[in-house]
This record gives structure tokens, C-alpha cells and sequence, in this order.
């Protein structure tokens, strides 16, 4: 069900048999779209109807470690991009990781039903290629892991905050802010690889977490997504891992992110390279 209390924010709350709508008061959706309800959930399933995209993003990991007195920190910029095509059980993830202009790593990700080819190149490793057999488990989470999937996981299980309208690359687009379930929230999180790292150390969610932030435009006509900005920073010591970090140990990290996606539904070319396909083939994991 949607409550709505003011300035226009939007409690979505998930009941067993969907999503199920209901207004305390009348509000003024954008221009054309009727009731802030159902402009919700037109932007739900508009989801569902965009089968091809294109992204392209940027982003930023600061992350500053605390020992004792010594203090040491660090700025990670990433660029990446791709392509998905649901229909035909396909992807492409390109990502370039740099440090004050060096390049620290390069990663190539193919991904065409079953098979996965993977090109990774590091400061101190040679570039390699390989490829692998998907398990459905893998497969199973690649796809939840897919562009838009996590975005609009993100979308169903937030306060919303409706802030206007933007022009962003020429598209007039709507924006949300949103506001997402803590408990919910760290599931999303254990999605995004960045911060991986703190989950494994068995950081407690409540503690771990010093703040997150997203923002979603989307196309005023279509209702597809068209860019999202998200700011999680997250701290780990030893009371937020339950002992597991020493006394006067921190690690506290920023992360932020800027993606635009574009050509919804266009024609997507996802080509294998040879050397890809020619790579060492490695037994898929069994867990």
C-alpha cells in the first residue's frame, strides 16, 4: 500500500500478492500522469516492459583507514559501461578502475546465456582471459544482479520523494528521491561488490551503515529510467563487527555512483571477441 504525508513522500510497502495502492489524501503527480499512485505504478511496470539497454556511468570510492594515531586514505575513480538483452539471456560489463590517473585495473565481462567470458588486467597481473560454464545458481544471480533489476528493487522498497522535474541528456525526466528500508537496504547493498568487503567481515548493518542516498530521473513520457545516482558511506571498527576488528582500527568508506541508461529497447550487438572465446576454460564452481 502508498501512504503519502507531506512534501509528497511515498511509502511502498510489498504485500505477498504485489503491489497494491491506496492514497491518504490527494496529490498532484507530474503533469499527465494523473495520481501520484498510479504514477508509481506505472513506473513499476514500465520495468517490465524494457527487454534491451544500453549504460554508461561513473564513480568514486574514498576510503580512509584509521590505526591507532596512522592515518592513510584513498580515492578509486571507475568508469564503466554495457549492454543487456534480457530476451536473448545476454550482457556486456566493461569497468576501468584508476588511481590519481594511473590505471589500476581493467575488467571485460561477456556474458551469452550459459557461457561467461571474463577479461581482467591489473597493476600486477597480466591480462587474461577466461571462460566458464555458468551453474544456475550463477546464472540465477547474474539476473538479479542485471541493469534496472537492482534499480528497481531499490525503487519498490523505498519512501520515495517526488523533487521535480530535470532535463538530462535532452529528456525531460521526473525525480525521486528515496529513502529505503534499513532492513531491506543492507540486502540491496550485498549486491554491489564495493562493499562486499564489509559484509564478509560480518559487519552489522545497523552499525556499519553512516548514511545512503539515491536519486532516480525518469523519462516524463516513458517512465523508464533513465539515470541514477547513489551515496553509501559505511563505517567498520571493532564494535560494528562485533569484535572482529582490533581496538583503534577504522575503515571508513564512501562510495558514490552516477549512471545513465539509454537506448531502452534499441538494438543490442553483443559480440564474444575471438581471443575470448579461444581463452582457458575454467571449471564452473560448484557452490
Amino acid at each position: 500500500m502508498i501512504f503519502v504525508s507531506r512534501p509528497l513522500k511515498i511509502i511502498l510497502l510489498l504485500t505477498g500478492v504485489g503491489l497494491g495502492v491506496g492514497l491518504e489524501a490527494a496529490m498532484t503527480a507530474p503533469t499527465g500522469h494523473g495520481d501520484i499512485g498510479r504514477l508509481v505504478e506505472n513506473i513499476l511496470e514500465t520495468y517490465a516492459t524494457v527487454a534491451t539497454v544500453k549504460y554508461k556511468g561513473t564513480g568514486q570510492i574514498d576510503t580512509i583507514i584509521t590505526k591507532d594515531t596512522n592515518t592513510g586514505r584513498s580515492t578509486l575513480a571507475t568508469e564503466g559501461r554495457g549492454a543487456f538483452d534480457r530476451p536473448q539471456e545476454s550482457m556486456y560489463a566493461a569497468t576501468r578502475m584508476t588511481a590519481g590517473g594511473r590505471r589500476l585495473a581493467a575488467t571485460d565481462v561477456y556474458r551469452v546465456g550459459e557461457e561467461l567470458f571474463l577479461y581482467h588486467a591489473g597493476l600486477n597481473r597480466s591480462p587474461r582471459w577466461m571462460r566458464t560454464t555458468l551453474t544456475p545458481q550463477a546464472i540465477q544471480e547474474m539476473r538479479s544482479r542485471a541493469p534496472l533489476v537492482q534499480e528497481r528493487v531499490l525503487f519498490t522498497v523505498s519512501e520515495l520523494e517526488y523533487l521535480g522535474e530535470d532535463l538530462i541528456d535532452g529528456i525531460s525526466c521526473i525525480r525521486f528521491a528515496l529513502t529505503p528500508a534499513r532492513t531491506r537496504l543492507w540486502e540491496w547493498l550485498a549486491n554491489r561488490a564495493e562493499v562486499k568487503r564489509f559484509i564478509e567481515l560480518g559487519a552489522d548493518p545497523e552499525k556499519a551503515m553512516q548514511g545512503f542516498s539515491t536519486v532516480q530521473w525518469y523519462a516524463k513520457d516513458s517512465l523508464v529510467l533513465v539515470r541514477s545516482k547513489v551515496r553509501t558511506r559505511m563505517l567498520l571498527n571493532q564494535e560494528s563487527t562485533g569484535g572482529r576488528m582490533d581496538a583503534g582500527t577504522t575503515i571508513d568508506m564512501t562510495v558514490a555512483s552516477d549512471t545513465l541508461f539509454y537506448d531502452h529497447n534499441g538494438a543490442v550487438d553483443i559480440i564474444v571477441p575471438d581471443e575470448a572465446k579461444d581463452a582457458e576454460f575454467v571449471e564452473p564452481s560448484s557452490h
